[in-house]
């Protein structure tokens, strides 16, 4: 089986290794770059292949919305994560309009989440589990269809 080529982006370099340790817990990736700075992520992901991108939207002088856009601009096959302390569901709205496949909360567990999201290569959403489905009628959001699915079929399952 073919290893999963990932790219991890935040600031943080303890939560990137503790991220990468788990990702290749979990088997068959292969982290291929970790970047602290939007510059430098933007301009591997411009020369470099990935699948995925693990992303905190925390960069200086960058906004995470703008950042998901371009990166899609560059390629438009990979899937974009967000991993993020915040749960805020407007901030977390923004991000999946802007192109992210899915939203992890860095406050919660979601080793589940990471297995689903590294065997489903398909264009489901991923949330993690409690967040963002209290007030999903409320969003201003494109892909409300999609999201109120995805959390359906997650709450079934559980």
């Amino acid at each position: 089986m073919k290893n999963t080529k990932i790219i991890l982006a935040d600031a943080n370099v303890y939560f990137r290794e503790a991220l990468k340790t788990t990702l290749e817990d979990i088997g068959n990736v292969e982290i291929v770059a970790q970047f602290s700075k939007a510059v430098s992520f933007l301009d591997y992901v411009a020369s470099n292949y990935c699948d995925i991108i693990f992303i905190d939207t925390n960069f200086e002088k960058a906004k995470g919305t703008d950042i998901i856009k371009m990166a899609l601009q560059i390629n438009h096959s990979v899937k974009i994560y967000i991993f993020s302390s915040s749960e805020q569901n407007c901030r977390i709205s923004e991000y999946l309009a802007a192109g992210a496949h899915g939203y992890l909360s860095k406050c919660r567990n979601n080793i589940n989440l990471l297995k689903e999201i590294l065997i489903n290569k398909t264009n489901k959403i991923f949330i993690s589990e409690g967040i963002f489905t209290n007030n999903i009628e409320n969003t201003n959001f494109d892909k409300n269809l999609k999201i109120k699915k995805t959390i359906s079929i997650i709450e079934n399952n559980n």
